[in-house]
Formats: structure tokens, sequence, C-alpha cells
């Protein structure tokens, strides 16, 4: 294979179609494409004044946050410096009253799962698991399963 140099190896391993990245205990979404694309889906202005290299731009619109900067596009490896200068952005939304701790953010996720384990070992737990598990047995259950959810 010849020698492609860092914006034809973007060209041959982006599509072109954006990707939606949603964390919902994070309250962010991610829109990963090209400039173009996240133009064409009327996600960014036309007339928007794209940031250069390694830099990045905020903007607060109503109860959004919005950030944009260049990502490494798929199939891509090595230094930034190989990639930073392609077409391939992340626009980031978020609410804008949201506080960037993501120690807190992760702090909840560990919180939620405790509680999943805990509830798990009760009572409650246990029969909510038995019952969930006589459920995947149950012929005639799982017939009527079927017939609602094809």
């Amino acid at each position: 294979m010849a020698d492609l140099d860092s914006r034809e190896l973007a060209r041959a391993a982006v599509n072109c179609d954006i990707a939606v990245q949603m964390h919902p205990y994070l309250r962010l979404t991610d829109w990963v494409g090209t400039a173009q694309s996240l133009v064409d889906e009327g996600l960014v202005p036309g007339t928007f004044r794209w940031p250069a290299g390694k830099h990045r731009k905020a903007w607060t619109i109503g109860q959004l946050t919005f950030t944009i900067a260049r990502s490494r596009p798929p199939g891509m490896k090595g230094p930034a410096s190989k990639w930073i200068a392609t077409d391939w952005w992340t626009l980031r939304t978020e609410p804008a009253d949201q506080a960037r701790d993501w120690d807190e953010a992760d702090d909840e996720l560990t919180e939620k799962e405790c509680d999943r384990l805990r509830f798990a070992h009760t009572p409650a737990g246990r029969e909510e698991r038995r019952r969930w598990s006589h459920s995947r047995t149950d012929a005639a259950f799982q017939s009527f399963r079927r017939k609602l959810l094809p």
C-alpha cells in the first residue's frame, strides 16, 4: 500500500455520517463528524468560524452549552500531530448549568451501582431475581411476551 499523508488517510477512514454518542449519566451528547455534516444537520451555522488546530470553541444558547473541537478520526493511529489538521470534529452539548466535576459524576455512578448491588442482596432483591429467572423458563409467559413484543 502506498504511503498516504494524514489528510488522505483521514478521508479514507472517515464515513461522513454523523455519529451520536450519548452519555446520560454525565448529561452529555457528542455529535461526531465532518464540518460539512455538522453544518448539514443544522448543528453548526454555515457561517461558523472553526477553531484552528488543537483549540476548542464554546458557546451557550439558551439552556445548552456547546463545545467543538477536532477529534481523532476512526482508524487513525499515532500522535495528535498526525490528525490535528483533519476535518473530523466533536460537538459536545450539555446543560449550561452543569458543573464540570467529573469526580462527582463518577461518584454518582459508583453510588448507583452500590445501591443496585445492595438491593440485589435484600429479600426484595432476591425475590425479584427469582421471579425474573422463573419468567425466563415459563413457556406460557414467553409465548404471551412474544405476542406483545414480536
